[in-house]
């Protein structure tokens, strides 16, 4: 039984969020020689007007949508669908096989910036390949949270000094590009400043990312809407990946965390979870 099948390629999606996203939420390094200053204008000097207009597009794009910045980190009850799982993925299981999967109880202690740590427990005989299906689990959980700190749960624009130019368009969108020497990355806006596309492209590969978000029920500042899905798509050469994300959320003391969490490898499986038992995490 092989259930790792293509698991290792959702790593490309941590590495295309790294470069388009997590980038954005650190401060502007010192330029190098030979590269632009970020905000700077024709001579060198900071564009006083540029960096007006990102002090207002950032103060507008975090208000736009829903991300827990001071959320530091969940604890949680993961139980996948295994039968889902399995039957995407074109694979067939053993029927004591599967009895002892389907009854593996899974938690996962996921902080913000770390690795997830997970706890396993069997409660009836494992089978053989018990250690692929935990590692196979650790890929595809890590996978998610590794996806969900950098875009659900952290602003899109957090230093105005990131943005070296913005563009509005003629369908009333905004295009705005980040300053950042080693990869060409570019996010648009809808009128609301919404963050509704990321582009990038490096010697390593190009990649767009697409959010989608749901209203909320009672809209207020800061929580407008929410990101439901993320449609991810890498190319490096003649290959191309494409990754698939939708969440549903639950309230847990002030904020709203993942529910219902569908990740899938397009043409190849799609892994639904559900996450119970929840509780704030901080660290050790």
């Amino acid at each position: 039984m092989q259930t790792g099948i293509m698991l290792g390629k959702l790593a490309f999606l941590q590495a295309l969020l790294g470069v388009a996203l997590l980038c954005a939420q650190q401060p502007a390094a010192p330029s190098q020689p030979g590269l632009p200053i970020p905000n700077a204008g024709p001579s060198g000097t900071p564009d006083k007007k540029l960096s007006a207009d990102a002090e207002k597009l950032t103060a507008k794009v975090l208000e736009s949508y829903y991300h827990p910045d001071t959320l530091a980190g969940i604890e949680c009850d993961v139980t996948p669908d295994w039968q889902g799982f399995f039957a995407s993925a074109k694979v067939t299981v053993p029927p004591e096989s599967m009895q002892a999967i389907q009854a593996l109880k899974v938690h996962v202690r996921s902080l913000r910036d770390q690795e997830p740590e997970f706890t396993f427990k069997w409660t009836q005989a494992q089978p053989p390949n018990a250690g692929q299906i935990e590692t196979s689990l650790k890929q595809m959980i890590g996978g998610f949270y590794n996806i969900y700190w950098p875009l659900f749960a952290s602003p899109a624009i957090k230093y105005p000094a990131l943005i070296s130019k913005i563009e509005p368009q003629p369908d009333g969108t905004t295009k705005v590009y980040e300053s950042d020497p080693n990869a060409y990355v570019v996010m648009t806006v809808d009128k609301r400043g919404t963050p509704t596309h990321y582009t990038m492209r490096s010697p390593a590969m190009n990649g767009v990312v697409d959010p989608q978000y749901t209203p909320t029920p009672h809209p207020v500042r800061g929580d407008r809407q929410r990101i439901t899905g993320v449609e991810a798509t890498q190319q490096a050469g003649a290959s191309t990946t494409k990754v698939q994300v939708s969440v549903d959320y639950q309230p847990l003391g002030s904020y709203f965390v993942p529910r219902e969490v569908s990740y899938g490898l397009v043409g190849a499986y799609t892994m639904k979870m559900e996450f119970s038992d929840c509780s704030v995490a901080g660290a050790k």
